[in-house]
């Protein structure tokens, strides 16, 4: 469980998310699924012009193995696994490693932005 800074974005932990589930895989050379209900990250992930590091540091674990699968769940309770998935990620909010990732280009933005009108 790792948790993020308050400025990280949700696209950003599910991304982070989506590499630590297939490090793991990896880790153990599991021929998985991994499921996702993501579609804006499983997009970045199937895309071969992002520059975004978390993106393309995710892709790098998907091409490690070739076994592996991605897949899209719809966002709803009775799924199976996403009630426990959702519980785990409010517990990491309280109880999470500090994961350090860079900040999102939006909240920079913000911050300029605020900067600006200010002055």
């Amino acid at each position: 469980m790792a948790k993020l800074q308050s400025f990280n974005s949700v696209f950003q932990a599910e991304l982070l998310t989506l590499n630590k589930a297939t490090e793991w895989a990896n880790s153990y050379r599991f021929q998985a699924i991994i499921s996702s209900d993501n579609k804006s990250g499983l997009h970045a992930l199937s895309s071969f012009y992002s520059r975004l590091k978390l993106v393309q540091d995710a892709q790098f674990e998907i091409l490690k193995n070739l076994s592996l699968k991605l897949g899209w769940v719809k966002a709803h309770p009775g799924v199976f696994g996403n009630e426990m998935a959702d519980q785990l990620a409010r517990n990491a909010t309280k109880n999470g490693d500090l994961h350090n990732i860079p900040t999102p280009k939006s909240h920079l933005e913000s911050i300029l932005h605020k900067i600006a009108i200010n002055k």
